[in-house]
């Protein structure tokens, strides 16, 4: 992975910028695809696609975490991100489509112009295909239904939880609306089935909707149903809602809502946006499945950990493999907190040098492979500056969780009649 990478920007636009100044040449270079284990990135040159492919990825185990479901790459082929750059055109759009062929689900996403692309727009479109594939996923039926059409209200709402800054904003926004007498119900955020693309207040409601359902203990089984239920043309609203969260109405659905919403005026929201999600979606990066990045499984052990990198750093295929690990390490990074920068830029330097990547310019010359003493130092910087950060967020966990306690043995109120 080259140097440059270092510094990775939080945008799909940004990340496109390469291949988009491409476009400009009267005869651009042809695009080479880049294929991963749930996506397929064609239309600009290679090492953007690439960019984007692992970008698309973290955010689809971003998603695998926060609704406990995973994608099965196996049952589908996969999800085509077409990227295009259209000088004579200055417009921007992600769209998305979906249709099934033959009883196999053909998803696909468009790009226009993606380094002017807005990252949440494209978060929300990817979103949406991950929800209708995991809909699709769930069935049991032999002869397969038309493919599901998520409402966008979930699909956006998802997106919005992906990355913790979006989170913090979504609060934010809804506080100021509530705290101002311009509280939303929940029963209509749920009816909400379109929404423009761009950035709107409607949105960041969404994502706390979505914040609120992934608090259940059991948000696998609870998401598992809704999908299902819109996969059998069902409605989802604020009765079934009730229901499934264990509110003895409607009525007492919205007081629970109101009161989720309202606490985040008390908690600390500024103590600390990284969780441990993260930084464990990084242990389980670490722990290299080679198929994910397309290499033959003929390398011993189904993951590699970084000792293996280490022992067999002389082996080609190794150090061809370190150099994808440490692009997908950076790009996880992606709208995470600053304090999370440093863990990542060290691994992505213990990676990087086990694939004695040299650098450009006359200094190429002098470079020289890091031997197994100097692997060894980088990755025990590695290791302690990610186990420090787990040890920081584990008291910023207690600390939020003596906070959440305190919340809940405040008195529940009444129950009152339906409206």
């Amino acid at each position: 992975m080259l140097r440059a990478m270092r510094i990775v920007p939080m945008s799909v636009a940004c990340l496109a910028l390469a291949g988009a100044a491409g476009a400009a040449v009267p005869t651009p270079p042809p695009a080479s695809a880049v294929t991963t284990r749930n996506l397929r990135v064609s239309g600009l040159e290679a090492g953007a696609n690439s960019v984007i492919a692992s970008y698309a990825e973290s955010a689809l185990a971003s998603s695998a975490q926060l609704t406990g479901l995973a994608l099965r790459s196996e049952l589908f082929p996969p999800i085509r991100i077409e990227l295009a750059a259209d000088t004579n055109n200055p417009a921007q759009r992600v769209t998305r489509t979906q249709h099934m062929r033959d009883g196999i689900l053909d998803q696909r996403m468009r790009v226009l112009n993606p380094v002017r692309a807005d990252t949440e727009d494209f978060l929300e479109a990817l979103c949406w295909l991950t929800l209708n594939r995991l809909a699709v996923q769930l069935q049991t039926r032999l002869t397969m239904p038309p493919p599901p059409q998520m409402p966008e209200w979930l699909a956006v709402g998802l997106a919005q939880n992906l990355f913790p800054q979006y989170a913090k904003r979504n609060r934010q926004v809804a506080l100021r609306r509530w705290q101002t007498d311009k509280a939303t119900r929940f029963g209509e955020i749920v009816n909400w089935r379109l929404l423009p693309e761009g950035r709107w207040a409607d949105k960041a409601l969404c994502g706390l909707a979505v914040e609120f359902l992934l608090t259940t203990p059991d948000r696998p089984a609870l998401i598992s149903a809704l999908l299902a239920r819109v996969m059998a043309g069902q409605p989802l609203d604020a009765a079934w809602f009730a229901h499934r969260l264990g509110a003895t109405d409607v009525r007492a659905l919205e007081k629970q809502w109101d009161v989720w919403v309202l606490h985040w005026d008390d908690a600390v929201q500024d103590f600390g946006a990284l969780t441990r999600q993260q930084t464990d979606a990084l242990r389980d990066l670490l722990q290299v499945d080679p198929t994910t990045y397309g290499v033959e499984t003929r390398l011993g052990a189904p993951r590699l950990t970084s000792q293996d990198f280490i022992t067999r750093r002389r082996e080609p295929v190794i150090r061809r493999l370190a150099e994808q690990v440490a692009t997908a390490v950076v790009s996880s990074g992606l709208g995470r907190p600053g304090e999370f920068q440093p863990v990542l830029g060290a691994w992505g330097a213990f990676f990087d040098a086990v694939a004695a990547v040299p650098p450009k310019g006359w200094r190429k010359w002098f470079h020289r492979a890091a031997n197994e003493k100097q692997l060894r130092v980088l990755l025990a910087d590695a290791e302690g500056r990610l186990a420090a950060l787990e040890q920081t967020l584990d008291q910023r966990r207690d600390y939020m969780a003596q906070f959440e306690k305190k919340t809940h043995a405040a008195p529940a109120p009444s129950p009152t009649a339906p409206p």
